[in-house]
């Protein structure tokens, strides 16, 4: 897995050489809507990341899921917050900053 520097290191490292560990915790995020399903069933969200994400090297926009509604991909927790291995769903994560 490649690492990336600054507060993505820890956070998107995994977005190169995988999806497992990133933050999608619901106590991170602000503006949570619901943007539809995939065909497996997960559902997928926008949203915004509130202070608390801020904290932690997290800002903008981004996709995917919610820690809390999938609890089959929680990875664990880091820093304090949950993590979603995206590799046990059928979402693909989008970071937009």
């Amino acid at each position: 897995c490649a690492m990336i520097g600054g507060p993505w290191g820890a956070v998107a490292g995994g977005v190169i050489g995988g999806v497992s560990g990133l933050f999608s915790d619901a106590e991170l995020k602000d503006n949570i809507k619901l943007k539809g399903k995939t065909k497996s069933g997960d559902a997928v969200y926008d949203w915004e990341w509130n202070e608390k994400g801020k904290k932690k090297g997290l800002k903008g926009k981004s996709t995917g899921v919610l820690a809390q509604r999938t609890p089959d991909a929680v990875a664990g927790k880091r820093q304090g917050a949950l993590t979603v291995d995206y590799d046990k769903t059928s979402v693909k994560p989008k970071i937009k900053k």
